[in-house]
């Protein structure tokens, strides 16, 4: 494991573990946020729902692309450019996989870390992504969650999405060669 690696895996460590014990400042993505995100999504993911994942991930990416429409793009090589394709909506549910893994994560700080590492190593090979992607998909939770259901406290779900999505993107900057 390369050192930049080990780095990020011990601060994501530490960032989630002092998270779960914290009562702290609101940008903090706290136990109670925690709780907040995982019974909204609990709620919203039931599994005889599969289209309504897809629905809610292709809405998150409109909603990014309302602000980056150049970020389309980067779907590109998975049928974006026809939403109903069936290979643009198996990558939706990818997404929709990969966000209901980290939702569950949320309350295990001690192998967060790793699936962090995995998704940023994954993101640092796509040409063209761009830190402020994940910034506002992160907003993006924030604006769409709460359409999908009346009880989702939009500003857990940043709070918390916001420091996974630190973690992801800072391997854009640092491709390994």
């Amino acid at each position: 494991m390369d050192r930049f690696r080990r780095f990020l895996i011990v601060v994501t460590g530490v960032m989630m573990t002092s998270q779960s014990a914290s009562s702290g400042p609101q940008d903090c993505c706290t136990a109670g946020d925690v709780e907040n995100v995982q019974s909204s999504w609990q709620r919203i993911w039931g599994s005889a729902h599969t289209e309504r994942r897809v629905l809610i991930a292709k809405t998150l990416f409109d909603d990014l692309f309302q602000f980056y429409p150049e970020a389309r793009a980067l779907f590109r090589r998975v049928g974006i450019d026809d939403p109903e394709s069936p290979e643009y909506r198996s990558h939706l549910l990818r997404i929709a996989g990969g966000i209901d893994s980290l939702v569950h994560l949320l309350s295990s700080p001690n192998i967060i870390p790793e699936q962090l590492a995995h998704l940023g190593e994954q993101h640092a090979e796509r040409p063209g992504l761009k830190k402020a992607y994940f910034e506002e998909l992160v907003l993006s939770f924030g604006r769409v969650l709460p359409k999908v259901d009346s009880c989702v406290q939009a500003q857990s779900w940043i709070n918390c999405f916001e420091k996974l999505m630190i973690v992801i993107s800072a391997y854009i900057d640092n491709k390994q060669p």
